[in-house]
C-alpha cells in the first residue's frame, strides 16, 4: 500500500491587496523553487490558500495574521476532505508576510487545534507588523497596511499621505496593480513625499492593530523555527529575533522553537540559502 502524502500548508508572502494578487493566478505560485514547487518535488503534498481579499471580492485585511492564518488552516481541512491520499498529520510554513502567518497557525493551534499539526516554519516573518518593515519610510508595504487599519479602526488616511502618493495607491488597488505595480508607484518617494503625517503609526487605530494582530509572546501549539537573512533589507532581522525571545519567555511553551541566521543573505535568497537546513528540519 502507497504510504500518504505529508501535507504541507504555504502561507504565501505579500502578492497586493487586490482580488488579482492572488497567488493562484501566477503561474510558478509566486514562489517557484524558492519553496512549493522544491517541497513538491521532493514527494510532499502542499496545498495553498488564497487569503480572504485575494481572488474574492471582499476587502483584503493586509498583515492581519491571524485571519489568514485561519484561511490557511481550513485549507488544511479541506484538502483533506477531498485527497484521501493526504497525511492527518500536517505542517505549516510561510514567508515573509506569510511567515507571520505561520507564526499566527502556531498560535492558533495551542487554543483552537485541528488534528495532526506537527510544527511551523516562520521565514522572515515581521511578527510586529508595524515598525518590523525596513525602510518603514517609504515602504509600499507600510502603505498598504494603512489601507488594512483605516479598514479595520477607521484610520484616516487623508490625514496622514499627502495626496498625490494616497492617489497613486488608491490607483494601484482600484486597478487590481500588485506587488510590480506599487513598486513603481513608490520608488521615487521619500518618506517626507508619501506622509503629511510621519508619526501615524502611534495613533490609536495603529496601535489597536499591533495589539490584536502581531504575533509572538503567546503559547503555541507545536515546534517552530524561525528563519532569518542577517541582511534583510525588507524585514528587520531585530524584530524576528525579539518576537523569538518573546515567545520562548512565554510561560507555557513546552515546544521546540528555534531561531537560524542565514547569514548575509537577503529577503528572498535566504530561502535559497537556507534550504537544505528547511528541508532537513522537515526530516527531523
Amino acid at each position: 500500500m502507497t504510504p500518504p502524502l505529508t501535507l504541507w500548508c504555504w502561507a504565501h508572502g505579500t502578492s497586493g491587496i487586490d482580488r488579482q494578487c492572488a497567488v493562484s493566478n501566477f503561474r510558478n505560485l509566486q514562489y517557484d523553487f524558492r519553496s512549493v514547487f522544491t517541497l513538491a518535488s521532493t514527494g510532499y503534498a502542499v496545498v495553498i490558500a488564497d487569503y480572504v481579499g485575494l481572488g474574492s471580492d471582499q476587502f483584503f485585511n493586509y498583515l492581519a495574521y491571524k485571519l489568514h492564518a485561519t484561511d490557511v488552516v481550513y485549507s488544511v481541512a479541506a484538502a483533506q476532505s477531498v485527497f484521501s491520499e493526504l497525511s492527518k498529520e500536517w505542517v505549516s510554513f510561510g514567508h515573509s508576510e506569510g511567515g507571520g502567518v505561520a507564526w499566527a497557525i502556531a498560535e492558533r493551534q495551542a487554543v483552537s487545534p485541528i488534528p495532526g499539526f506537527l510544527g511551523t516554519i516562520a521565514a522572515a516573518p515581521p511578527p510586529f507588523p508595524i515598525g518590523n518593515t525596513a525602510p518603514v519610510g517609504t515602504s509600499v508595504f507600510t502603505a498598504f497596511l494603512s489601507f488594512t487599519i483605516s479598514h479595520l479602526y477607521g484610520l484616516n488616511l487623508t490625514s496622514i499621505f499627502n495626496p498625490v502618493p494616497l492617489a497613486a495607491l488608491q490607483y494601484v488597488q482600484s486597478n487590481g496593480g500588485c506587488n510590480d505595480a506599487g513598486y513603481s508607484a513608490f520608488g521615487t518617494f521619500t518618506a517626507d513625499d508619501i506622509y503629511s503625517n510621519t508619526s501615524w503609526q502611534l495613533s490609536e487605530a495603529a496601535v489597536s492593530f499591533a495589539r490584536d494582530y502581531s504575533v509572538s509572546g503567546r503559547p503555541l501549539g507545536g515546534p517552530m523555527l524561525i528563519l532569518q537573512g542577517s541582511a534583510d533589507t525588507v524585514v528587520a532581522p531585530e524584530g524576528s529575533m525579539a518576537g523569538f525571545n518573546a515567545t520562548c519567555s512565554s510561560q507555557g511553551n513546552n515546544v521546540s522553537i528555534e531561531y537560524m541566521s542565514v547569514v548575509g543573505q537577503d529577503h528572498n535568497p535566504s530561502m535559497y540559502a537556507s534550504q537544505r537546513e528547511w528541508l532537513q528540519w522537515i526530516e527531523d
